[in-house]
């Protein structure tokens, strides 16, 4: 028997959000000029807006980094926030920029809208934008940042920049956007004429007409759906599964909860949030409208402010009946209210961090600060401004806003003390695959648990997760019994398809996750057969040429196995509803041991292997089928820069991870800290002064380990440790450093005896 271990491979769902440079980076602020064709623009777009017709008018925008676009939709959007404004004759109204509404295909920066929200209700213009960044960690949610707006040339106002929930977003977060589609706000909004709706997702009967004011669809079918869902939402919810993505809904809730933005479906009000039904049949939670996080404008809402700090997680008074926190979170004792609990868990850990959030909305006002002081149709004052962060404003029988760093350490200490969070639950150590003459098995080290599920998905999907049994009794591949490593055979394991999974682990009353973000992260599987995808390279510039001398987009095939394959017949595509995009010719083939490269730029008459389409710069995901039309590998790939790489290491039979470009050849990591450095974002250290405990953040965009050294004043080496190996993604880590003597340190992240980021701290 021979037994081996390999290290997990952990996907990255921040690949999807925009890099440094993008529309939406929080680093930079740009503006905006809005030029009217009309100048009797406002008075139409208002009229539009009170008859809700989504009427839009032309104009022409320049965006500061140069772009210039003619012929864009605008209009005004918006719920309390146009209609307060508008009524006190205010102009800084919320807009609605359609790039490509008047000419097909026109983007800014890639997007095809823009939402513009004025910020009226926040002093501090940083609720939206900060709880934004809390979501995109936890499941699909938009972008924002901050945006300086002109019209006709006067400067307007700093407005929020909000990524729309529309068919693009759909494109990039599940690859397709031709499913059932609603936006569940009620159709009619504050301050517009009609019958006012309610999306609380209450089954309303059969009559699909029932439900039109209550929802706003916005594909061209879904509402015998819509019927279907609340039908078992509240008539059936035990098989819930199999129309709603749970594990979303439950990672809104507690986003929802853990950052007090009550203005949603488990708050004080059943809206902002969309519903888009995937291709495996489930309807995804998408939030919408965060605006109000932190408290906010609900401070003076209730009677006893407090209650909205101590606002129940589980069934909270605004949430009292409605149907999807019934069938949910009401039972904390039930699965998915212990699934919720350590999603809970997970954000508080994560997120409630006064000065983590401190140090990122002093960073965000300081960037806008200056556009601020200069937006002259603010609702409130620069004082205002900066005071609540810190202190509640309070303005008698008008308004109320609750600081937002008291906010959190009131709902920390809340959520802390609250008698289902003090439940012990267990700890998951470790994991491995582990190999056993040639069968792959799943090891984890768990403490204080009562059972251990392996959850796997194998639809493609990464949803409708199965559980299959672990256990620690020496059989079915476990080692040795009774020590605390669960084992599983890895199910599916001959499938082509990669195989999605995660650990969950209960104790009697609780229950812990691996990785703790899951489902929306989870590791990846595939045991790959003789044929795989090896590498790519979707923006080739300089490092290979094909027959014609051109630099093109290329793919490379890898034979594992030790006799040749013929292709003859075998299909190309990077279209998932389209798998027979490109067949390879008659007599193709690859030898055993060896690479076959095939050029992706449609221009397949060339000589060599050219396939009939290019590459997508921004990531997609290639597919290979046999002369059969099954599937043999597929290999999805991130954003790629000009000559970067994607592939298999160790090569042939490895995790798909970032490259060194190794065209027809053999694949290698990066082996130098130039190119490695700048895959890590910048560490940051907290708090300081510190006394024992010290905490350590950054974000590992590739698999590696890391140390840290601590160098005292005198430069010498004062602590050296060993923090994190196999790291890929966000990482928090806990030092103990009550060895230390009192004084000033420097910290440096180390990566192959090399520096990579570099930080200090007092110790007291």
């Amino acid at each position: 028997m021979v037994h081996t271990s390999i290290a997990q491979s952990l996907n990255d769902p921040s690949i999807q959000y925009d890099a440094s440079g993008g529309l939406f980076d929080t680093d930079s602020l740009r503006s905006i000029n809005i030029e009217f064709y009309n100048a009797n623009y406002h008075n139409i777009l208002v009229q539009n807006w009170e008859a809700n017709n989504g009427e839009r008018l032309p104009a022409r925008i320049d965006l500061s980094n140069g772009t210039t676009l003619d012929s864009v939709g605008i209009r005004y959007k918006g719920n309390s926030t146009f209609a307060l404004a508008n009524d006190n004759n205010n102009r800084k109204l919320p807009w609605n920029l359609d790039i490509n509404h008047y000419v097909g295909g026109q983007r800014l920066m890639d997007y095809p809208k823009l939402k513009l929200a004025n910020g009226y209700f926040d002093p501090t213009f940083c609720r939206e934008v900060s709880a934004y960044k809390v979501y995109n960690r936890y499941m699909p949610s938009s972008e924002a940042n901050f945006l300086r707006v002109n019209v006709d040339g006067q400067y307007l106002g700093l407005y929020l920049n909000t990524e729309s929930v529309d068919r693009n977003f759909l494109e990039k977060h599940f690859g397709e956007s031709d499913g059932v589609f609603f936006k569940c706000d009620p159709a009619q909004q504050f301050g517009q004429q009609g019958e006012m709706g309610d999306s609380d997702l209450s089954y309303l009967g059969t009559d699909t007409t029932d439900y039109y004011t209550h929802y706003s669809l916005k594909s061209d079918y879904g509402w015998d759906q819509m019927v279907k869902l609340t039908d078992i939402i509240n008539n059936d919810s035990d098989q819930l599964d199999s129309i709603m993505n749970v594990d979303r809904a439950l990672w809104a809730f507690a986003v929802n909860n853990v950052i007090a933005n009550y203005d949603t479906y488990n708050g004080l009000f059943r809206h902002n949030y969309y519903l888009y039904q995937t291709k495996d049949g489930l309807f995804q939670m998408i939030p919408w409208d965060l605006s109000e996080s932190y408290v906010s404008l609900f401070l003076g809402f209730v009677f006893d402010g407090n209650d909205l700090f101590e606002y129940d997680p589980y069934e909270g008074y605004g949430s009292v009946g409605t149907p999807l926190v019934n069938a949910l979170t009401k039972d904390p004792q039930s699965l998915r209210g212990k699934i919720y609990t350590a999603h809970l868990r997970t954000l508080i850990k994560e997120q409630l961090e006064t000065e983590n959030i401190a140090n990122n909305v002093s960073r965000y006002q300081e960037l806008i600060r200056n556009s601020v002081a200069q937006d002259n149709n603010k609702l409130f004052n620069l004082g205002q401004f900066t005071s609540n962060v810190s202190s509640d404003l309070i303005i008698p029988f008008a308004f109320s806003s609750a600081a937002i760093l008291p906010t959190i350490e009131r709902r920390k200490n809340f959520l802390n003390a609250h008698p289902e969070l003090l439940h012990e639950a267990p700890e998951i150590a470790e994991i491995d695959i582990s190999i056993n003459d040639n069968m792959s098995y799943v090891e984890v080290a768990v403490i204080g648990a009562n059972k251990v599920e392996l959850m796997v998905s194998n639809n493609g999907y990464q949803s409708k997760f199965k559980s299959f049994e672990m256990t620690d009794d020496g059989s079915n591949g476990d080692q040795v019994a009774g020590d605390g490593i669960y084992t599983s055979l890895m199910p599916y394991q001959q499938s082509p398809i990669e195989l999605a999974y995660y650990i969950r682990a209960h104790s009697e009353h609780a229950l812990s996750l691996l990785p703790e973000r899951a489902e929306y992260q989870f590791f990846t599987f595939q045991a790959n057969g003789d044929l795989v995808i090896n590498e790519c390279m979707a923006s080739n510039e300089s490092i290979a040429q094909d027959s014609e001398g051109e630099y093109e987009d290329w793919i490379e095939l890898y034979n594992n196995g030790d006799e040749a394959i013929d292709l003859s017949g075998y299909f190309l595509s990077d279209d998932k509803s389209n798998l027979a995009k490109w067949f390879f010719p008659e007599g193709a083939e690859i030898a055993p041991q060896s690479y076959l490269i095939i050029w992706a730029d449609g221009e397949v008459e060339q000589a060599g292997l050219h396939c009939s389409f290019s590459l997508n710069t921004n990531g997609e995901t290639i597919y290979l089928s046999d002369n059969a039309g099954q599937l043999v590998d597929q290999m999805e790939f991130p954003a790629l820069a000009v000559d970067d790489s994607y592939g298999r290491f160790p090569n042939g039979n490895g995790s798909f991870q970032d490259l060194f470009p190794s065209f027809d050849g053999e694949n290698t990591l990066v082996s130098n800290l130039k190119d490695f450095n700048d895959q890590i974002n910048m560490m940051t250290i907290f708090p300081s002064p510190a006394k024992t405990d010290l905490t350590v953040e950054f974000d590992s965009k590739r698999i590696a380990n890391y140390t840290l050294e601590f160098i005292n004043t005198a430069g010498k080496l004062a602590k050296a440790i060993d923090v994190c190996r196999d790291c890929l993604g966000f990482q928090r880590l806990s030092i103990d450093i009550s060895s230390l003597g009192v004084g000033y340190y420097s910290v440096q992240l180390i990566f192959n005896e090399g520096v990579l980021s570099t930080g200090s701290f007092i110790k007291m």
